[in-house]
């Protein structure tokens, strides 16, 4: 037989605590237990003209889950309960257990963990709630398990919640409207008051409600309810309010200490002026019992961290690239709750008989910088607003956490790097730190003065020279590829001299020219990767940064950290006024070497490099980027490409907070 309470606990939910209208999506979250109510209430909700989704969830679910669930399945969020969250405009949660002890042998910790990983999208809610974008209630259903926590009879125990919702009355929506506007009466009568005063037989009991806030409690958001309330200490964090229940934390009154305390006050004046106190009748002096109470700060930690911590801290919103252009959208800094420092404000305002109201201090959290896969996604804006229509690989290496982004561009899409190119002025990197693995120090006057014009100037003669005299006078070029070998370094190689007509040593084939899907027309003699030439800078930053790095392991004792200081001096003084240092501020550090070819077959260029260590307040880079077009590559608009790579890589590691 249908118990008719349940058909008015569904029209109060429906009708009152949700007040569900027209075209309102309204999501039930509930268990089988509650079938007979779910039904109802659905029944109720669409004919009021709501859209209802039903999560009836699994008996025994949460128990399984977490017993077996991975740290990341405990922090994960499904993206379903996003969207009912921030799109849905009312729910109702109704619980129906069918073990109250379900959870009792779960880990305490794995509860916090999740509960934690909730705490975004429970913020989410309260604050959809707070601009009223959500209409929520909570309330359950008589179940046996609920029975015997109460130590009831099952009937009793739902003749004792339906009499609490006011099911036993005719029109149950009217009578919860009727207490809706009493409390409101009683709470504007309260208004502006200082104190509660209770008499009665053994009892004058005087309550400080001076600045308090009262709320009504009149089944909205918990049915059943009924009360008007105010909290023992109203915590502020930011725009949150939020009400501390002393019990949470650990907050004892010591009642017995208190007691004792009046009692001596009423016993320790003279006996005569109280006995004739009693016999007139005279009302004793008013006396002041300090609290005595005890706090838990263990509870009250946990409390601030789990549950207001988790919830109301802000984090910091990172910056992000803005679309077509070098920049980066400023990030928003961030809020961390001052534990600490709200240890001792609560505890205070727990302790304190007047001020109950607590400011809470945080910390600002500068806004942290994007993730590094973010600048890939600049650069290859800037390749596609630029408008450019050829073939491009970067390589980009943080030499602080060692971390590297290598794309290749060709005219749009995104395909494999590792793609050949010829190496040009930029193969004299591999044969300077050739050069410096066999000479020693004190460097010649003239060997310097060779470095200086191969690296300074780009000369190919000084290159020549060098490597006959330094490496072998026939073979010099191929010892300089068998550098690169040791070093790990496949695809780069110089397979002869730079004089017009010098003969080619030896032909070389490597992973990056033997590929099929992209070919940039690689010179015989002298080819090289992005990623290689940006690996070769990057020891030669390691080694004179503190002598150590791949040098040091496969060249023991040959390049000295002072020779690799030498070396990034003398590409700091590579200045050229174009390509990457165009693109950066006057007086940045940029250790670099440029190369372009113009073809001798049609005079023009068809391949474009730059490949420097660029020095910021925000941390060091490797940068390399290689440029190439069939057809031609105009000077300009290339050098222009180059300028704003540099640029948009810069602008990342020099990002400041707001």
């Amino acid at each position: 037989m249908t118990d008719l309470r349940i058909q008015k606990m569904a029209q109060v939910l429906v009708h009152y605590s949700l007040d569900l209208q027209p075209g309102d999506e309204f999501a039930l979250v509930t268990t089988p237990l509650a079938d007979e109510l779910n039904l109802a209430i659905c029944e109720e909700a669409i004919r009021a003209g709501a859209n209802v989704f039903v999560q009836n969830q699994l008996l025994g679910f949460d128990e399984i889950f977490y017993q077996y669930a991975s740290e990341a399945q405990l922090e994960y969020i499904s993206p379903l309960r996003r969207y009912i969250v921030e799109n849905f405009n009312a729910m109702l949660n109704l619980e129906a257990e069918r073990n109250t002890r379900e959870l009792s042998q779960i880990d305490p910790e794995r509860l916090a963990r999740r509960r934690r990983a909730n705490a975004g999208i429970f913020k989410r809610m309260l604050e959809r709630m707070a601009h009223q974008e959500l209409k929520w209630c909570y309330t359950l259903y008589p179940t046996p398990a609920l029975a015997q926590e109460a130590d009831m009879s099952l009937r009793n125990y739902q003749d004792f919640v339906y009499r609490a919702c006011m099911l036993d009355l005719p029109d149950p929506v009217v009578a919860w409207r009727e207490e809706e506007a009493h409390q409101k009466r009683l709470i504007e009568w309260l208004k502006g008051r200082d104190e509660i005063l209770i008499q009665g037989r053994d009892v004058d009991l005087k309550l400080s409600i001076r600045g308090r806030t009262f709320l009504g409690a009149a089944g909205k958001l918990n049915f059943p309810d009924g009360e008007i309330y105010t909290s023992p200490v109203e915590v502020r964090y930011g725009d949150a309010v939020i009400h501390i229940d002393p019990a949470v934390v650990g907050f004892q009154p010591d009642i017995e200490t208190m007691l004792a305390a009046a009692d001596l006050s009423r016993t320790g004046g003279p006996f005569w002026g109280g006995y004739w106190d009693y016999l007139w009748n005279r009302k004793p002096p008013e006396t002041t019992i300090p609290l005595s109470a005890t706090l838990s700060e263990e509870r009250l930690r946990e409390y601030l961290a789990n549950e207001i911590a988790a919830r109301y801290d802000r984090p910091p919103s990172p910056a992000s690239p803005v679309p077509g252009s070098t920049s980066f959208e400023p990030g928003q800094p961030g809020t961390v709750l001052d534990i600490d420092r709200a240890v001792i404000l609560i505890s205070d305002a727990l302790l304190n008989p007047s001020n109950r109201v607590v400011n809470l201090s945080f910390n600002r959290v500068s806004p942290t910088r994007p993730a590094f896969q973010n600048v890939q996604v600049l650069l290859q804006q800037v390749l596609t607003t630029r408008g450019y229509d050829g073939l491009a690989e970067i390589y980009l290496l943080d030499l602080q956490t060692g971390q590297e982004i290598n794309f290749a561009y060709d005219n749009g899409q995104i395909i494999a790097p590792g793609i050949a190119f010829t190496a040009a002025s930029t193969m004299k990197i591999p044969i300077m730190v050739s050069v410096f693995r066999r000479i020693e120090e004190p460097i010649s006057a003239e060997v310097t003065s060779l470095l200086e014009a191969m690296i300074e100037l780009s000369e190919n003669e000084p290159a020549d020279r060098l490597m006959q005299a330094v490496l072998d006078p026939r073979l010099g070029p191929l010892e300089v590829t068998a550098d690169m070998e040791a070093l790990g370094l496949k695809n780069t190689f110089l397979a002869g001299y730079f004089y017009p007509g010098a003969p080619l040593l030896r032909t070389y084939s490597t992973p990056a020219n033997q590929r099929e899907d992209v070919n940039t027309d690689p010179d015989r003699y002298n080819q090289t990767t992005p990623m290689e030439i940006g690996l070769l800078l990057g020891d030669i930053y390691q080694c004179a940064t503190n002598g150590g790095g791949t040098f040091a392991a496969v060249f023991p004792g040959e390049i000295t950290q002072s020779e690799c200081r030498l070396m990034i001096s003398l590409l700091s003084k590579n200045r050229i006024g174009v390509l990457f240092q165009a693109g950066l501020p006057e007086g940045v550090q940029i250790a670099h070497k440029h190369g372009w070819i113009t073809d001798p077959l049609d005079g023009l260029i068809h391949t474009m490099s730059d490949a420097g260590i660029i020095y910021t307040s925000g941390g060091n880079f490797v940068l390399v980027v290689n440029l190439y077009h069939p057809t031609q590559l105009l000077f300009n608009p290339a050098n222009e490409l180059m300028a704003f790579l540099a640029q948009g890589v810069y602008n990342y590691y020099t990002l400041t907070s707001p």
